[in-house]
């Protein structure tokens, strides 16, 4: 008796095989038991996925970004500062993935944190930015926003 089930089992498993092997690969269907819910993991990332990676490939561990009313905003944390060329670099790459990831947004905003602490925002209009962006032109970026030190009050107001 058990041997007869275990041979159809066996046989059940094999027809399944060859149909995925047929099918040459491709989306688990639908119908596959255990399946996850939360949909394809290799479907193309949201805007704010792809800032958030392209600033962890920068070497960024901590940030935030989000978008409203046409204008996107990303909070990054920088380990440790120690130049004034680690928060420009920050705010830089900021501003590139801002532009890569929210193409149509009108202005751009990068805040700069160091620890709890804050340092600068960094903001503009969205076409200057991505123009500047797209030139790899470093004083173009830096002509096409403005700064604005944050105060302690100021951040969580």
């Amino acid at each position: 008796m058990w041997l007869a089930v275990a041979a159809v089992g066996l046989i059940a498993l094999v027809v399944l095989g060859a149909s995925f092997y047929a099918r040459g690969g491709g989306p688990v269907p639908s119908w596959f038991p255990f399946q996850s819910r939360l949909g394809d993991p290799l479907s193309a990332s949201g805007p704010a996925e792809t800032a958030l990676r392209t600033v962890r490939l920068a070497g960024f561990e901590r940030a935030v970004v989000g978008n409203g009313d046409g204008t996107a905003v990303m909070r990054l944390e920088l380990p440790q500062v120690s130049s004034a060329a680690d928060v420009e670099i920050a705010w830089q790459t900021g501003f590139a993935a801002l532009a890569a990831a929210y193409p149509g947004d009108d202005r751009y905003a990068v805040q700069v944190f160091d620890g709890s602490r804050s340092l600068v925002e960094v903001r503009g209009k969205g076409r200057a930015i991505r123009a500047a962006v797209e030139a790899d032109d470093g004083d173009a970026l830096r002509d096409a926003v403005e700064f604005v030190f944050l105060s302690e009050e100021g951040v969580d107001g």
